[in-house]
């Protein structure tokens, strides 16, 4: 399980040092931080990035449009926040015009920062109000799941298995279970089918967490000796996956 990897693009250190102390005490990782547009478009395509903050105005100069606007047309886009001082209305209406998921004026406070980031998240998705309903958020090949007061990223390699229990679906992990109110179709649509494979109507199994298949049993021994069933009626589709040698 990796933390929520932010760039922050901003040029006052007094601004960084307070995202800084924010930040990583929140889930969240400041994975690099830019002063200038150059630095900001090599970090942003050195980096694996979940979300951007920037600042408009850059050594009075507002920079941070530019920015917003290529890492929008660009091959591998993520959600950004402006976080500025600026009250300017032209300046407004230009920034406006990238289409960032949320818009702060300085000085930010904690739970403004946070709701933002989640908002940027949910709507980048296109999945509104996700977090509150429960509901994972999938960007690319990270979950991204509401756990208490925190945000959570997980990969699918993260993942043990996945059951489902009535409306709700119980994600096994190694840091932890999570329920979320999604289906399991909707889990498989977004996992790699090669790596995920069902074991039953009601689990999902991530492949690379089998310890020991006893077909004769139906079983599954996970790597952690969690035990997982083989139904008859999945159990032909999963062996083909695998050589049995009797």
């Amino acid at each position: 399980m990796k933390k929520i990897q932010i760039l922050v693009l901003e040029d006052n250190n007094d601004d960084v040092e307070a995202l800084l102390a924010v930040l990583p005490t929140n889930t969240f990782e400041v994975a690099g931080v830019a002063h200038t547009l150059n630095d900001g478009l090599n970090l942003y395509n050195s980096l694996s990035i979940d979300i951007v903050i920037i600042d408009i105005f850059l050594h009075a100069k507002p920079v941070g449009i530019t920015f917003a606007n290529q890492i929008s047309s660009s091959n591998h886009p993520k959600p950004f926040i402006f976080l500025t001082s600026s009250i300017d209305k032209d300046i407004f209406k230009k920034a406006k015009l990238t289409a960032p998921y949320n818009y702060l004026i300085k000085p930010f406070n904690t739970p403004e920062l946070l709701f933002a980031i989640e908002l940027a998240l949910e709507q980048f998705a296109k999945n509104e109000g996700a977090f509150n309903n429960k509901e994972p958020v999938f960007i690319t090949d990270s979950f991204f799941v509401k756990d208490g007061h925190s945000l959570v990223k997980l990969s699918p390699d993260d993942i043990q298995y996945i059951k489902v229990d009535g409306p709700y679906c119980h994600m096994i992990t190694d840091k932890g279970t999570y329920i979320l109110q999604v289906s399991l179709s909707k889990c498989i649509e977004e996992l790699p089918d090669h790596q995920f494979l069902k074991t039953h109507r009601n689990y999902l199994v991530n492949t690379k967490k089998i310890k020991t298949i006893y077909p004769k049993d139906n079983l599954i021994l996970l790597t952690d000796n969690e035990k997982i069933i083989l139904s008859r009626r999945y159990k032909e589709t999963f062996l083909k996956h695998y050589k049995v040698f009797k």
